[in-house]
């Protein structure tokens, strides 16, 4: 097996968040392992998810990300 060539270390955890799909629309997510250059989220629908989205790190929306596939 080829070692991980990524270029910022990952961080396990496991913490929920939200996905805005519109201004008035989220979904859940739980974001599994995260690092300075990106995170790998679970959500249910994965096809429903655009190119470029406002991930909530909060669920007040204080903290969030703009984040891309």
């Amino acid at each position: 097996m080829r070692g991980d060539k990524r270029k910022a270390r990952r961080h396990r955890l496991r913490r929920d968040a939200w996905v805005m799909l519109e201004a008035d629309q989220r979904c859940d997510c739980v974001i599994t392992n995260i690092s300075d250059r990106g995170a790998h989220i679970n959500v249910a629908d994965s096809e429903a998810l655009p190119d470029s989205f406002v991930l909530l790190l909060a669920e007040n929306g204080a903290t969030r990300r703009r984040c891309r596939v």
